[in-house]
């Protein structure tokens, strides 16, 4: 049995890393008009289609592709090789709230980067920030060790918003390398997480108890 649990579990993780890890890996290169320099009015249009591995967008002129926005074999093999460990990480080490931290930032960032090319920027971080917070509150209450539900309510409202304004600015900060965003909102993921855990949710967000009945 406990052989079963361990080979779900790698599959868990390896099955979760090679998603997240793809859209990790498209993540700069999302763009809001994909293709646009390629348009012509008067010559024939240039589609966009999406490619899975690696995972990003084709810019495809009658049956020729002309440019793709996607990371590259290798660096793609090194995003899931890096989200594995991190989720391995954070699944064993998940009593600890900076860890369960980690993992929600690395699936907030997966999945920004994989809607952000079926749309654009705004489109994937609405995804990932508002339309994935039922994901992420299961996630985090999943992972807390006493199944209360007060932190990951926190958690899958705040921290969404958080990892992709700090990616954002960490990855726009001069450096000239995305995976300083990434870095930055890992720690940023990981101390809000751990400063949620230290508040005194409980009473704050406990239902107030009935007055008594007279008599």
């Amino acid at each position: 049995m406990y052989a079963v649990r361990v080979a779900l579990t790698i599959a868990l993780i390896a099955a979760s890393a090679s998603v997240l890890g793809s859209g990790i890996a498209a993540l700069p290169y999302v763009e809001n008009d994909p293709c646009l320099t390629y348009g012509s009015e008067a010559g024939p249009s240039v589609d966009w289609e999406t490619s899975l591995v690696p995972y990003g967008t084709s810019c495809v002129l009658e049956g020729e592709t002309l440019e793709r926005l996607a990371p590259g074999v290798g660096a793609l093999l090194a995003w899931w090789a890096a989200t594995a460990l991190l989720l391995g990480a954070a699944l064993r080490l998940r009593r600890h709230a900076s860890a369960r931290g980690v993992a929600l930032t690395l699936g907030t960032l997966g999945v920004f980067g994989l809607a952000g090319h079926q749309s654009d920027f705004m489109g994937g971080f609405f995804f990932a920030a508002v339309l994935a917070c039922p994901v992420w509150f299961l996630a985090a209450w999943w992972l807390q060790p006493d199944r209360s539900w007060h932190a990951p309510v926190v958690l899958a409202v705040v921290l969404p918003f958080t990892t992709a304004f700090v990616w954002f600015a960490g990855s726009s900060s001069g450096y000239g390398q995305d995976e300083v965003g990434v870095v930055i909102a890992l720690l940023a993921g990981a101390g809000l997480a751990a400063a949620v855990e230290r508040l005194p949710l409980k009473s704050v967000l406990s239902l107030p108890a009935s007055p008594p009945r007279p008599g």
